[in-house]
């Protein structure tokens, strides 16, 4: 069935997040956690070991003609002649405005893009713009934000936090597990519906 195809395609993504978190955390040990937090993944480290340097923006100021990204919550940008003026060949440019939850769903989102849509065997060149109300908009947004909910909310680990707070009511537990990821409450309640899909949550 349809769902079942879902499903199937789901566990694949997750699979891949996971995995890949825990191959670069450990191999990569100049990756630090959040101060007094070793349950948020430290996902501008993650950047950083795939060669993104990561920037703020003001897109509120953009001028006209780019007046549709105005609203974006950031963008990743490859090009070789970056390294001249940034460092590096990859960055990851960040509204200023948001907030920091939503900034990080925002890097990993982006990071999703790089490792499913970008062939650096083919391409010179990529650039994505990331706006929340178009996640689900099309198949690669999909799996983009699918992606970023499995690499910031290892599914294991977020079960295990969630039976952690069974004595709490549903919106405790949903404050509790956004201080503990550093994501959304919207991620949070989003990614409670993507395990209970999965089986691993009732």
């Amino acid at each position: 069935t349809d769902k079942n195809k879902a499903n199937e395609i789901n566990n694949r993504i997750e699979n891949i997040a996971e995995n890949l978190l825990n191959d670069i955390l450990k191999n990569d040990k100049s990756i630090e956690y959040i101060k007094d937090n070793d349950i948020a993944v430290p996902i501008v480290g993650i950047s950083n070991h795939f060669g993104f340097k990561n920037f703020d923006g003001d897109f509120s100021n953009l001028s006209n003609n780019l007046s549709q990204y105005r609203n974006d919550s950031g963008m990743i940008a490859i090009n070789s002649d970056f390294k001249k003026i940034y460092g590096s060949d990859k960055i990851l440019i960040l509204n200023k405005n948001e907030t920091l939850e939503h900034s990080r769903f925002t890097i990993a989102h982006e990071l999703g893009h790089y490792l499913f849509d970008f062939n650096e065997t083919k391409q010179y060149t990529y650039t994505d713009f990331y706006r929340t109300e178009e996640t689900y908009k099309d198949d690669k947004e999909k799996r983009a934000s699918r992606f970023a909910a499995s690499l910031l909310m290892p599914k294991k680990l977020f079960v295990e936090q969630y039976k952690k707070l069974k004595d709490l009511t549903y919106y405790e537990k949903v404050d509790k597990l956004s201080e503990k990821f550093v994501v959304s409450t919207t991620a949070i309640n989003l990614r409670i519906e993507e395990l209970k899909e999965l089986g691993l949550l009732w």
